[in-house]
């Protein structure tokens, strides 16, 4: 039997889609669709980072338009890129997907993280050509071009990190020597999270009126001090209020529940909780469902991009300029101060950097999007 080894739906140990469905055989498939490339790209985490570089996926298939594009993640990262339509095969971490990477030959392998985990996965897989980073000999982090150079650079140099204009997207094309042209990050959703969505808002009587606003200013656990404070959020859902008709939805992960709970006690006749222990695909489409998103640097706001929702964005300690908010939303910082991109954990100045910026600033900026 003559089997074409080289197709991308060739699955060696089971049936092809298109033998499942009308049992041709692989010797005289209509559907056969050559690989010319093999491309590897290794994104372990955050999910707010896997996310974001998915906007690569676009600018590859049009330079390879034939490549069979694998992904290498994190369990947690699953649900992100599981209905990709331009990944081909999900690898992941955890399981036996080092086998993969430690016996497949790939083309074209791509790195775009200066970790050490990454980098060492990077190094251990078999590439003609990899781009990104690597490590070396000496377990030293090795970035493999000008644009990977200037990455590095950044991630220990405080001063080259604020002094930064090129967003992430920007710099992780150049670091696979293709043009950034506005490509947006790529998230496909359920049907079953779409209808979750659908009967939220039903169920609440959400939409009615417009303009409907989701508010996600918690950051998890890692970054306290990208947290936009309660009371400013408390201050901001009566303005709303005052000035819109619709309700908002108050959006959070598990590790908003406290927050969360403070906002809604005073809140409640604005916001609705949208609950903070949903899957990432039910998050992800009650942001789909919402008109404007109010949010911090955060896996929210990636899947607001994804989904070209407008967005207005809360910067202090990380970087306003590496984001990409493709000519859709408003950043805000407390400009002027000194401090601003310190990417420290906590800090002791009072007021901090979220603190300056008022829910004035933030009800002047949603009614821009509202009119643009």
């Amino acid at each position: 039997m003559r089997i074409r080894y080289n197709c991308r739906f060739f699955k060696q140990d089971q049936p092809c889609i298109y033998h499942k469905q009308s049992g041709i055989r692989c010797v005289n498939c209509d559907k056969f669709s050559p690989v010319k490339e093999k491309i590897l790209i290794i994104k372990l985490d955050s999910m707010g980072d896997v996310l974001r570089t998915t906007s690569l996926l676009p600018g590859l298939k049009h330079k390879y338009p034939y490549a069979y594009i694998s992904w290498l993640t994190n369990k947690s990262s699953f649900p992100l890129l599981k209905n990709n339509p331009y990944i081909d095969r999900l690898l992941i971490y955890e399981d036996s997907a080092l086998l993969s990477v430690l016996t497949e030959h790939f083309d074209i392998v791509i790195n775009p993280s200066n970790d050490k985990p990454s980098c060492a996965l990077a190094s251990l897989s078999s590439g003609s050509c990899k781009l990104g980073f690597i490590l070396d000999g000496h377990s030293r982090i090795k970035p493999l071009g000008k644009a990977a150079k200037y990455y590095f650079n950044m991630a220990i140099d405080d001063s080259l990190k604020k002094n930064n204009i090129l967003t992430y997207q920007q710099i992780i094309y150049d670091m696979v020597n293709l043009e950034f042209r506005g490509q947006n990050p790529v998230l496909k959703l359920d049907s079953h999270d779409l209808d979750y969505a659908a009967s939220f808002f039903k169920e609440h009587n959400i939409g009615c009126n417009k303009p409907v606003i989701g508010l996600n200013t918690g950051s998890g656990s890692r970054w306290k001090k990208k947290k936009w404070p309660v009371d400013s959020n408390i201050k901001l859902a009566r303005l709303l209020k005052d000035n819109f008709k619709s309700m908002g939805i108050l959006l959070g992960g598990p590790e908003e529940i406290i927050r969360n709970k403070a906002i809604l006690s005073q809140s409640q006749d604005y916001l609705i909780d949208g609950g903070c222990n949903l899957s990432v695909g039910k998050f992800a489409a009650l942001i789909n469902s919402v008109d404007i998103l109010v949010t911090t640097d955060t896996l929210a706001l990636h899947i607001a991009c994804a989904l070209n929702k407008k967005v207005v964005c809360l910067f202090g300690p990380t970087s306003a300029a590496e984001i990409e908010l493709y000519n859709n939303g408003i950043k805000l910082f407390a400009s002027g101060l000194k401090c601003l991109c310190c990417y420290k954990h906590d800090c002791s100045i009072v007021p901090d950097c979220m603190e300056l910026i008022s829910p004035e600033q933030v009800v002047q900026a949603v009614k821009k999007l509202v009119h643009s």
